[in-house]
């Protein structure tokens, strides 16, 4: 995350990950200025109002008082791994573990991981979609504190 002046006499704040970006400015000269000043170095498309940002879902309104607020929530990552999965209409059951039980109610095919390939793929993506979704929940708690900072200072 990135904060500086702007010659508007504003702010801009930011955010950089991989090829993901995200700015806001604390008005929308500054805004203006940045995405010209941007616009002129790259070839950037400007993709709007914030609405998806490494899988998290924001939602933006105003108070009464006019204060800007924003609600963080990652259904649709949640959706989209349901769906990649085929589990539109799964149902969750507990599956509590006991020691000495099998794990697995299937019996053992005989194959090795290497002679299934694709069911080995689809399983370290599940594995690792909600490896990501548990630790990105902390990063978008962390991002949010960022957020909340920036515009308390304001």
């Amino acid at each position: 995350v990135f904060r500086g002046p702007s010659p508007t006499g504003g702010t801009i704040h930011f955010g950089t990950y991989v090829d993901d970006c995200i700015y806001f400015g604390t008005d929308d000269e500054t805004e203006a200025w940045f995405e010209r000043e941007l616009g002129s170095r790259l070839t950037i498309e400007f993709m709007g109002d914030l609405s998806y940002y490494l899988g998290v879902h924001y939602e933006w309104g105003h108070l009464p008082d006019g204060r800007l607020t924003v609600h963080c929530s990652q259904p649709g990552y949640i959706y989209k791994m349901l769906d990649d999965f085929g589990l539109t209409n799964a149902h969750g059951v507990p599956t509590p573990y006991r020691s000495g039980h099998l794990i697995d109610r299937n019996p053992h095919d005989g194959k090795s991981p290497e002679e299934k390939p694709q069911l080995v793929t689809a399983y370290r993506s599940i594995v690792g979609g909600l490896n990501w979704l548990s630790l990105s929940t902390l990063t978008a708690m962390g991002a949010r504190g960022v957020l909340e900072n920036a515009l308390q200072a304001l």
